[in-house]
């Protein structure tokens, strides 16, 4: 007997905006489902008024989908923190937040993003694979409160061509 494929949900056009606190609610309530080592409200409301922050939403209906926070620096872009509310998973919401991340780069100044990634996180080290990222470096005693390892993924401004060209699961996870 064959099993019937689970159909591809139709991926979401999310609007992304600037996160204000008016979503800290929502955003909290999806951290706590995504993660096991969870930021707390508090670590929400320090990330958003740390200078060199940005803090996103995709926004689905009025209603907060996911987020993204990445730090601006010198000549990078660094992803610290991005979910989707499980009802809203592998629907594209996730892909259209690392879409307005990667149009942050540019040549001239931000050439690339990098993001940990922990060792047991593999839905986000494939969300990360399949959307033109690569892992680089394994990174040892990153956590303060676990010991294990995190992936450091990183994207540049020169891969934005080649990863509609690429299909994701291609070759190994760490280069």
């Amino acid at each position: 007997m064959k099993r019937k494929r689970s159909e591809t949900p139709t991926p979401v056009r999310p609007v992304i905006r600037t996160m204000d606190r008016r979503d800290f609610v929502e955003v909290v309530a999806i951290e706590y489902t995504a993660f096991e080592h969870h930021w707390s409200y508090q670590d929400f409301v320090a990330a958003q008024e740390h200078p060199n922050n940005v803090c996103r939403v995709a926004e689905l209906d009025d209603a907060v989908a996911g987020y993204m926070i990445y730090k601006l620096a010198r000549a990078r872009l660094e992803l610290v923190n991005l979910a989707v509310a499980a009802p809203l998973r592998r629907q594209g919401i996730a892909t259209a937040l690392l879409d307005k991340l990667k149009s942050q780069l540019s040549q001239q100044r931000r050439t690339r993003i990098t993001a940990p990634v922990r060792e047991r996180n593999l839905a986000g080290q494939l969300l990360l694979r399949a959307c033109g990222f690569r892992c680089v470096e394994v990174l040892h005693g990153t956590y303060d409160e676990s010991d294990e390892d995190a992936y450091l993924f990183r994207f540049r401004h020169r891969d934005l061509g080649l990863v509609s060209m690429r299909p994701a699961g291609l070759g190994p996870l760490v280069e």
